[in-house]
């Protein structure tokens, strides 16, 4: 590990113990009041109709039922939409990967249950949130996730986890790296499509290119998801391990340091935004065991705080403001060793 990431073994032990000490009770107590926010959410079990198909008709009139599904998702023109979806449902690759998502997924209760209550709190806070329809999907690796205003469109598939034989792989074929396969597991689901639903209320000043703006951005997007599902671990949202997280509270003030520093808050080139906010397995700026888009989760302990020291700021209220520099000064985070 490098000098500059230092290990704070009593600290980390202690944050991790209080980290999985805290009980879903306590976290469930974030909820609002949602008593009079009704609402009932279905699942369209896609990947269930499409591995019934007996003929061509069957697909045809599949894409005539579901054509705001096909339009928006399939990745075929819409004159051979049926055809495709036809050959792809004949495929023994496609049968195997429906056997898996039934073994693994069921009937999807536990994620049809958490995003009712995710869209319920949306629905608290945004009265006139229009409840999207929920689809789920085997892709054959196409597509993981789709988020609209209208639509959730989920690839059972990617989030087998270790329940497949198959491997995942991005658009080019090539195998994705394991510390972002790890994240394709089913409890992922639910903190991803609402990292996705937050974007249409995250509100940014298009002006500002500066390595503040992508944090604060993204610290919105993990709160958004994080007060609409309170119940599902800060791991699952930002993609970190339990440790991971430990060890970057137990480093706040290095991290810190680190960005204070090095003048890292208005940095606009691609490149250094990249080392902070892009995919990489650990930012080796700052060490090793420093997790990768670190950037992004010191975004966050940025409108935490913001929130903390702004009670009166409700959901709202931070996603409609655009000004990162704002929340930023109004945050008076400076963590301390």
């Amino acid at each position: 590990m490098s000098k500059a990431y230092l290990y704070k073994a009593s600290a980390f032990v202690f944050l991790l113990i209080s980290l999985l000490s805290c009980s879903s009770d306590e976290q469930l107590e974030k909820l609002p009041d949602l008593s009079k926010v009704k609402l009932s959410l279905k699942i369209n079990r896609l990947d269930r109709e499409i591995s019934n198909f007996k003929d061509p008709a069957e697909a045809f009139n599949f894409i005539k039922k579901y054509s705001d599904f096909a339009t928006a998702y399939l990745p075929f023109p819409d004159s051979v939409q049926a055809e495709e979806i036809y050959r792809l449902s004949q495929s023994p690759y496609i049968d195997t990967l429906s056997q898996e998502v039934e073994a693994y997924f069921g009937e999807m209760e536990d994620i049809r249950n958490d995003l009712e209550t995710a869209f319920r709190v949306v629905k608290y806070y945004y009265p006139d949130f229009h409840i999207p329809t929920i689809y789920t999907i085997i892709t054959g690796f196409s597509n993981d996730l789709y988020v609209d205003s209208s639509m959730v469109v989920i690839g059972l598939d990617y989030f087998l986890g270790k329940h497949t034989r198959y491997t995942i792989r991005n658009h080019r074929g090539e195998r994705l790296p394991q510390y972002m396969t790890d994240r394709y597991q089913k409890e992922y689901i639910v903190p991803a499509v609402m990292l996705l639903v937050s974007q249409q209320f995250n509100e940014r000043d298009p002006m500002d290119k500066t390595l503040l703006a992508e944090m604060i951005a993204w610290g919105k997007t993990y709160e958004f998801a994080k007060m609409t599902a309170p119940h599902v671990a800060d791991s699952l949202i930002i993609s970190y391990s339990s440790e991971g997280i430990a060890k970057c509270f137990a480093n706040q003030d290095i991290l810190w340091a680190h960005f204070v520093e090095k003048n890292l808050f208005f940095e606009k080139s691609y490149a250094m935004l990249n080392r902070y906010i892009g995919e990489r397995p650990f930012t080796s700026e700052i060490g090793d065991d420093c997790p990768g888009r670190i950037g992004r989760w010191v975004g966050w302990q940025i409108v935490r705080s913001y929130l903390k020291n702004n009670p009166e700021v409700t959901l709202t209220r931070l996603m409609s403001e655009p000004k990162a520099q704002l929340i930023f000064e109004k945050s008076k985070y400076r963590p301390m060793q």
